[in-house]
């Protein structure tokens, strides 16, 4: 007899008490997570294409919220802000880089220029406490 040598104790339940293979504790098993709470890029990509009503030149139209984000970040960059400068400027060149383009274009001396003075002015307003 087996059970004859078998102590019953801590972390050792009586043999007639455990559960049978294949069985567990917890039939019914952990909560189960919903499946929008599990694929937050889902979620975005939805709520992002969702249409808001807008009022512009005492008119009302439907446009994408993606849409008016960008629209919303572009207005403040050309405002200046620098926050926003940054912003454009990143999401400009990360769209441009995803874009196949057959060959770079150049810029002229003009477009130089100015991309210079944002710069300088970008780092300027980064210097400042």
């Amino acid at each position: 007899m087996a059970d004859d040598k078998y102590k019953v104790g801590y972390g050792r339940p009586p043999v007639h008490t455990r559960f049978p293979p294949g069985h567990s504790g917890n039939a019914e098993g952990s909560r189960k997570k919903s499946k929008k709470s599990q694929d937050m890029n889902a979620r975005l990509k939805k709520a992002a294409e969702e249409k808001v009503e807008v009022h512009e030149g005492g008119r009302k139209r439907k446009v994408k919220k993606i849409d008016l984000a960008v629209t919303q970040m572009m207005n403040k960059a050309a405002q200046g802000q620098p926050a926003f400068l940054k912003m454009a400027l990143k999401e400009i060149q990360s769209a441009e880089a995803s874009e196949p383009s057959a060959m770079p274009q150049e810029l002229s001396d003009s477009d130089q220029e100015v991309i210079a003075l944002v710069i300088h002015r970008i780092r300027q307003q980064g210097a400042e406490p």
